[in-house]
């Protein structure tokens, strides 16, 4: 019996293996159609690079809990992406991205909605540059998929300056 159920979940990682890497390819082909010449030949999980999907759902775990459904889920991930990438503009078109960002997740809604959406972008941005400073690579794109008991996130990033040479 214990044979039967450890080829089971043999099985089954090996099927969560290939939907993984099913995502990664589809975050591929998607980054390199909307970025055409701004991105160069994309690496999956490079050595030596932490993956990022790790480090994004790190970065908004104090956001995220059980009770969120996948939109929004899908949701709180395009505010962090956003807010991520801010922190790594140059210094002078960080406040006015962040401004503009702020605009068109808001735009329409009442007051008390632009009020929370701009707090909660600018504490990801201070997050993003008090905890996670060592991480410089841009993200591009994101896929989060919900398995039968579970989350699963593939992100696509630049590569860090130290590993474009």
């Amino acid at each position: 019996m214990a044979k039967k159920k450890g080829f089971s979940k043999l099985v089954q990682q090996q099927k969560q293996a290939g939907s993984e890497q099913e995502s990664l390819d589809r975050l591929a082909k998607r980054v390199k159609r909307n970025f055409k010449d701004k991105v160069g030949g994309l690496v999956i999980n490079p050595k030596g690079e932490a993956k990022m999907s790790e480090v994004l759902e790190a970065f908004v775990e104090p956001y995220i809990g059980d009770h969120l459904t996948l939109n929004q889920r899908q949701s709180l991930f395009q505010i962090a992406v956003i807010a991520w990438n801010i922190p790594l503009l140059p210094e002078e078109e960080q406040q006015s991205a962040q401004d503009m960002i702020i605009q068109q997740l808001s735009d329409g809604r009442d007051p008390q909605f632009q009020l929370e959406v701009q707090e909660m972008v600018a504490e990801l941005v201070e997050r993003k540059r008090t905890q996670f400073a060592q991480h410089k690579r841009y993200i591009f794109d994101f896929e989060l998929k919900e398995t039968k008991d579970q989350f699963h996130l593939s992100v696509v990033s630049s590569m860090s300056d130290s590993k474009k040479s």
